[in-house]
């Protein structure tokens, strides 16, 4: 037997014996086999019996256990709010709602017939605006009998100095004036209006 194939044969019973008993090598004979398997010559003292003893055939043994997972770490604090996006486009308007119902009518007969006396004079309910103008003191009488809502305006239409032509303004069925008999107009274009609620006359 040639001494290559006598290196061939020593080879495979190492391999058989590592095979078997899971024996380790040296690097220096890690080195020998690579050779030998890739066809290069064997070393002059081919393969020593300390194989059995020496070295990993396996340069990169298996790497050990891994260990548990550690713990989770907290969570990182929230980032900052990003910036707002663009203000949507306005929907379409919707539409007009039903009328509501109207409202009760109210009770108030206010008219707007305007009279302009010079003497003495009593008004009727018709009368919304009394004006006065005189060379004399005039006395304006309220209508008797009014109704919650009925209104009246007095006006002196004289200019200064209105003197002795004061305008009395009084009632003839014990109603009041804001709670007095009557009212005197003493200043010049001067005007009061009144209004009746609950049978007297109120200035407003």
């Amino acid at each position: 037997m040639n001494p290559y194939d006598q290196r061939l044969l020593e080879l495979n019973e190492i391999l058989a014996r590592i095979s078997k008993n899971r024996d380790t090598l040296s690097s220096g004979e890690i080195d020998a086999i690579r050779q030998a398997v890739s066809g290069n010559e064997l070393p002059p003292g081919g393969i020593s019996s300390t194989v059995l003893k020496q070295g990993a055939i396996d340069d990169n043994p298996p790497s050990p256990d891994t260990g548990p997972t550690g713990p989770t770490g907290p969570t990182g604090p929230t980032g900052p709010t990003g910036p707002s996006g663009p203000t949507g486009a306005t929907g379409p308007t919707g539409s007009t709602g039903p009328t509501g119902p109207s409202g009760p009518s109210g009770n108030c007969t206010c008219q707007c017939q305007a009279t302009l006396v010079s003497q003495d004079y009593t008004a009727t309910l018709d009368d919304y605006y009394v004006g006065v103008n005189s060379d004399g003191p005039v006395t304006i009488t309220l209508p008797a009998d009014c109704t919650d809502c009925d209104q009246i305006i007095v006006k002196a239409e004289m200019g200064p100095p209105l003197g002795n032509r004061k305008i009395t303004v009084t009632t003839s069925d014990g109603s009041t004036i804001d709670g007095a008999e009557d009212y005197v107009i003493e200043v010049p274009y001067q005007s009061i209006r009144l209004l009746c609620r609950g049978g007297n006359w109120h200035i407003i």
